[in-house]
């Protein structure tokens, strides 16, 4: 990180002075979701390790005196172990399993409980009853049993957590696309600004392989732009004087200059990243429909593990011990598991496609209405292209033969400096069949938008000159 005096040094400066010795420097600006997401991610991966970390020792010790590898254990070794079993199991419970416990009790302050109450009473009530069984009962313990439920509980979420982080590194790696600065013209002179001082009614220079920071009005006569960020469509596009053209458009002809009509906070592709970072804090009709059922469901099983207890106490009559073991296990195997864990792993791949493909996720609600789709239109068939052009046949002109080795020198040199997608294409066309071929030198080469490439060479033979024009 770069610290400095912001009244004695400007960023643009420091950017300016960084690219001098030959480095790109790019600012970085996280916006607070993205801050949030990072906070959230690193605290549950942490929150996750503690429990990792605990739960393996616990499950060893649990596989070490339930299977007896070693013959019987002395009594005096096993409870030994027990209390190490315990130890490690506090911080699984109340570090690791804090958010739990948390909202189970916000939820028990407005009268409600939902799932986050089954896991963490099912897991106080386990570690508790263990620890009085340990202390004065028959020192039969559920540690182990404590410690996996929350890390099984703690893992499935932090899969939500990981798939939410990717997405919202996609729609940080499109904001780094966009450029960090732009080039106004004040009075005549060029000066370098951050992107997020550009203001309504600054005119502004955008050069060749540049990307158009805001959304203006076009000041010169024409302009090629590549809209394919915006649009999906990757054939250039001519824009005329006073046309609109937009953030993110590529320029792929000479330097131009347009008038903002829009900040870069209001412009195009801002308005895409705000849509994608609005999407990753919704939640699914079914998470809402889960979260619906688990406030429903887990009153109904706090009431049949009440009454699984009293029964058991009451009118079988076999000790407050084993009720309570009876009431536990009625209230944790009856936890929805499967469902916790299979909704954030589904909304995980889902994400993961998404990001893999490069898509714009608009709301995740979309992933719920993609199985109910039988039809797809496409109204513009540039979408279905691969977004680069290539050179599937040659048909030469005369005066370029294929025989011709110097012509097609020219052609190359004439392409080389070109980034229209075209010219690309050529470019890599005649590479691959002649991997010899060399530029030659062009003494006037000129660009004309919408029609093509113009070049000159001039040949001296003594005191003569000869002049070729493609």
């Amino acid at each position: 990180n770069i610290e400095w005096e912001s009244k004695k040094l400007t960023l643009a400066a420091i950017i300016s002075a960084i690219e001098k010795k030959g480095y790109q420097a790019i600012p970085y600006r996280s916006s607070k979701l993205e801050q949030t997401i990072q906070r959230e991610w690193k605290i549950q991966r942490q929150r996750f390790i503690v429990a990792v970390c605990g739960t393996i020792p616990v499950m060893l010790i649990s596989l070490f005196l339930g299977l007896e590898l070693f013959g019987s254990v002395p009594p005096s070794l096993e409870i030994g172990l027990q209390y190490s079993a315990m130890l490690l199991t506090i911080p699984v419970l109340f570090y690791s399993g804090y958010p739990f416990i948390q909202s189970a009790g916000k939820h028990l302050k407005k009268m409600s409980i939902g799932m986050d109450f089954q896991i963490a009473f099912s897991s106080l009530l386990m570690f508790f009853y263990s620890l009085y069984s340990l202390l004065f009962g028959d020192k039969i313990a559920y540690f182990e049993a404590v410690a996996m439920f929350i890390t099984f509980i703690l893992g499935s979420q932090l899969l939500e957590k990981a798939s939410i982080k990717k997405m919202s590194n996609i729609s940080h790696l499109l904001s780094w696309d966009m450029p960090q600065f732009a080039r106004l013209i004040k009075k005549d002179k060029r000066e370098k600004i951050p992107i997020h001082q550009i203001q309504t009614g600054m005119k502004l220079e955008v050069l060749p392989a540049e990307k158009v920071p805001a959304d203006g009005d076009l000041l010169d006569e024409q302009a090629s732009l590549d809209e394919s960020s915006i649009t999906g469509e990757y054939m250039p596009v001519v824009k005329q004087k006073n046309q609109s053209i937009y953030s993110g458009s590529l320029n792929l002809g000479s330097v131009f200059h347009y008038r903002v009509k829009k900040s870069s906070e209001e412009s195009t592709m801002s308005k895409i990243l705000k849509l994608m970072d609005n999407a990753l804090q919704q939640k699914t009709q079914f998470q809402e429909r889960l979260n619906f059922f688990g406030r429903h469901f887990t009153n109904i099983i706090a009431l049949i593990s009440v009454s699984s207890f009293l029964i058991w106490y009451f009118v079988l009559t076999t000790g407050w011990q084993q009720a309570a073991i009876v009431a536990m296990s009625v209230f944790i195997i009856s936890c929805p598991c499967a469902l916790i864990i299979a909704t954030p792993l589904g909304f995980q791949v889902g994400l993961s496609k998404v990001a893999k493909h490069k898509g714009i996720l608009k709301s995740v609600q979309t992933f719920e209405k993609i199985p109910k789709i039988d039809t797809v239109i496409f109204d513009k068939t540039g979408s279905l292209t691969q977004g680069k052009p290539s050179v599937v046949q040659e048909l030469l002109a005369t005066k370029l033969s294929s025989k011709n080795l110097w012509n097609k020198n020219f052609l190359y040199s004439l392409v080389s400096g070109s980034i229209h997608p075209v010219a690309v294409a050529l470019k890599n066309h005649l590479e691959k069949e002649n991997p010899s071929i060399s530029q030659i030198k062009l003494d006037y080469r000129k660009e004309i938008l919408g029609k093509g490439l113009q070049a000159t060479q001039i040949k001296k033979q003594g005191n003569k000159q000869e002049k070729k024009k493609f």
